[in-house]
């Protein structure tokens, strides 16, 4: 093997052994960047968690402090929620065709439980259903029911100032009903059975 030959050789090795260094520096960097990083990471970790402890201690001691205010806010939050709810079973009940005067009786009478923030049309649509069947004259007559029938007899219809006060009797075997004690919901369910009956018998009668 020539001199020149083992120079060359030699070079080579030496520029390998000089890449061979800078890579493993290289690497020691990306170890030490790495390990930087995730020391970091791990701090940023543990400050988030920090903060989320000191939010929620801070949520607690101003609910703990303030008791009125978190009630106060719980009330409107209710009262939302109601006024939520109410709007949406008008609407339904408009197309159900409850009388406009009776909304409140059949508000109450329904059974609809306002559950959530948002109202539940089928919820809404099954408790007028069940309005309906158990008290029907809540309900304005279809056109094509508008004639009386022997299962439906004529709405008895007297001028005002006839009998005496609310469901009072209007004659014999005649009970009176003040369209205006329709929108009453306490009056409709506490004489709700004894409208039903009297509607069915054809002694209900409702004055203007």
């Amino acid at each position: 093997m020539s001199e020149e030959l083992v120079r060359t050789l030699q070079g080579r090795i030496t520029e390998l052994q000089a890449e061979l260094a800078k890579s493993n520096g290289e690497a020691r960097d990306r170890r030490t960047k790495g390990s930087d990083l995730r020391k970091e990471f791990d701090k940023l970790k543990q400050d988030h968690a920090s903060l989320l402890s000191d939010r929620d201690g801070w949520k607690d001691k101003a609910e703990k402090s303030n008791p009125e205010l978190t009630s106060q806010v719980a009330e409107l939050q209710g009262k939302l929620r109601a006024v939520t709810h109410k709007a949406a079973f008008r609407e339904a009940a408009g197309a159900a065709r409850v009388n406009p005067k009776a909304l409140e009786a059949a508000w109450k009478l329904s059974g609809y439980e306002p559950a959530g923030d948002e109202a539940d049309p089928l919820a809404i649509e099954a408790a007028l259903a069940r309005a309906r069947e158990d008290h029907p004259y809540l309900f304005e007559p279809a056109a094509e029911l508008a004639e009386p029938t022997a299962e439906r007899p004529a709405k008895l219809l007297l001028p005002t100032g006839a009998g005496g006060g609310k469901g009072s009797e209007a004659g014999p075997g005649l009970f009176r009903v003040k369209n205006a004690d329709l929108g009453d919901p306490e009056y409709m369910e506490k004489n709700s059975a004894k409208i039903a009956e009297h509607r069915k018998a054809g002694t209900l009668a409702f004055v203007d």
